[in-house]
């Protein structure tokens, strides 16, 4: 084998390896992104549950503007007696 097709079998092989690490690169970002984005989803679907609930329990407990509604006022006062005791 002379020299030049030495040259080029490296070359090739060189090639060949920083294309299998560009792809490998490549799969991580993408397999992190991914995961990234699905934990924001979680945390987004997670956060307007959990405000969706606490509208409908206000709307429930508290007359739009009037304040707060008898329910509510009674189940307040017991929370404060109660903890004054």
């Amino acid at each position: 084998m002379n020299s030049k097709e030495t040259f080029l079998q490296t070359r090739q092989s060189t090639d060949r390896a920083q294309t299998e690490n560009r792809q490998s690169t490549d799969r991580a970002k993408t397999e992190h992104r991914q995961s990234t984005d699905r934990e924001q989803t979680e945390h987004r679907q997670s956060t307007d549950r959990a405000q969706t609930e606490q509208q409908s329990f206000c709307s429930i407990c508290c007359c739009k503007n009037k304040g707060l509604n008898t329910f509510h006022r009674t189940l307040l006062d017991q929370l404060v007696s109660s903890a004054n005791t």
